[in-house]
């Protein structure tokens, strides 16, 4: 069985995965630390690649073949000490004297994973890299190996990325302008790097495949669910409103659940990666963790299984995902602001608008968020629009800069 999973051991066998995301060079850099890297994300995001990539430069670098395990727990159940045992028993090498690389794949079918490696980190300094599918199984593990993990989360692929894998390159944005804005528009429809070349109907039911899997074996496995059904149901209610504002009262009554269930429900949703959660800004973060939450997907190509998807809401979601925003802004007299970043005592904010023709009525929410916040620049997504302009809000000159959408996510640094 080991020997199945470890085709690395073989002299001169490299798994061949060109291409990588770009998160790898992050995962690189803490492979050189003795901490645990956990990683996790959505189902077929390419977190298995990633660890097989992990090894081929870890070989590539002068690692001892044999030094180095993979095991995934989608094919059998062992405890971390029964897989070394065998391991030992087949290769010989010494884990109490020897640099050894432990990858676990899918470690959260294991129970009690993280006492486990927990053991065997602090006992031999075993370098383990475990992943998972969702962030569930960092909870605990995060509690009991603290100060001994990097928790890394894997997201669809960025628009930049989404190019790489198409063997598209940028030598001039402006000379590819119409050849870029095509492949955006694609884009929208294929986050996952394995239907980037399938045609539609094979798009849906791989995107109906993993959440499926995620709904009806993935959090059932890790909790109890009465009606995996009505948790589907909820999913595809936010994937037909994503961004919506969270009112648990009326996904109750919409469910037929009570309310404490909805909430539950939907923290499942977020635990698997399926759902994210965004918080109404407020210069206190307890403050804005209480008030009004939206729910957007973490793969916006998901709303394309909807007979009528909404484009304006997509585009949207693509920008608070690709940002991986935590804030929006609604204010006591309904202005709402997409998209707030505070960073190093700075505020940013962002309105996304899936238009070329705007005019200072549609933008006065952000105009007004910036008054109260002092924020000078702001900055307007639009479809394909660039420029800058100048607006005056209750005597205050402002700076809006207008920037189309998928030139914004080709800058993103993510």
């Amino acid at each position: 069985m080991l020997h199945e999973q470890n085709k690395h051991w073989r002299e001169g066998f490299f798994y061949g995965y060109r291409k990588k995301r770009e998160v790898f060079k992050e995962l690189m850099e803490l492979l050189q630390k003795k901490q645990v890297i956990a990683i996790h994300g959505l189902r077929r995001v390419g977190k298995t690649v990633l660890m097989w990539q992990l090894i081929d430069h870890l070989v590539r670098n002068g690692m001892n073949r044999r030094n180095i395990l993979y095991f995934s727990y989608d094919k059998a159940k062992l405890s971390v000490e029964e897989l070394l045992k065998e391991y030992k028993k087949i290769t010989g090498v010494d884990i109490e004297k020897e640099k050894v690389y432990v990858f676990l794949d899918e470690v959260q079918k294991l129970e009690n994973w993280q006492e486990q490696v927990k053991f065997y980190y602090d006992l031999y300094g075993i370098k383990f890299v475990v992943s998972g599918s969702s962030s569930l199984f960092l909870k605990k593990g995060i509690e009991s190996l603290a100060g001994r993990i990097f928790e890394i989360n894997i997201p669809v692929l960025s628009f930049r990325e989404f190019l790489d894998f198409k063997n598209v390159k940028i030598k001039d944005i402006e000379l590819q302008k119409l050849q870029i804005k095509n492949l955006f528009q694609e884009y929208l429809r294929k986050n996952f790097i394995e239907i980037l070349d399938e045609e539609e109907k094979i798009i849906k039911l791989y995107y109906e495949s993993i959440i499926n899997k995620v709904i009806f074996e993935d959090i059932p496995g890790i909790f109890d669910i009465e009606n995996p059904e009505k948790l589907k149901a909820l999913f595809y209610f936010i994937l037909e409103n994503p961004g919506m504002y969270i009112n648990y009262d009326n996904l109750a009554s919409y469910l037929s659940l009570n309310r404490r269930t909805v909430e539950k429900y939907l923290d499942y949703l977020v635990k698997a990666n399926l759902v994210a959660k965004v918080y109404n800004f407020r210069k206190n973060f307890i403050i804005s963790e209480k008030k009004m939450k939206r729910v957007y997907l973490t793969a916006p190509c998901f709303c394309f299984l909807m007979e009528f998807p909404k484009i304006d809401k997509i585009v949207e979601n693509l920008a608070i995902v690709s940002e991986r925003v935590k804030f929006f802004y609604r204010g006591g007299k309904g202005e709402e602001v997409d998209i707030v970043k505070k960073e190093k005592g700075k505020i940013t904010a962002i309105e996304v608008k899936n238009s070329n023709k705007i005019t200072k009525s549609e933008i006065k929410s952000l105009l007004s968020f910036m008054n109260r916040y002092g924020v000078s620049e702001g900055t307007v997504l639009t479809d394909d629009y660039e420029g800058k302009r100048e607006e005056t809000w209750f005597g205050k000159r402002m700076k809006i800069n207008f920037i189309p959408l998928w030139k914004w996510v080709l800058w993103l640094d993510r």
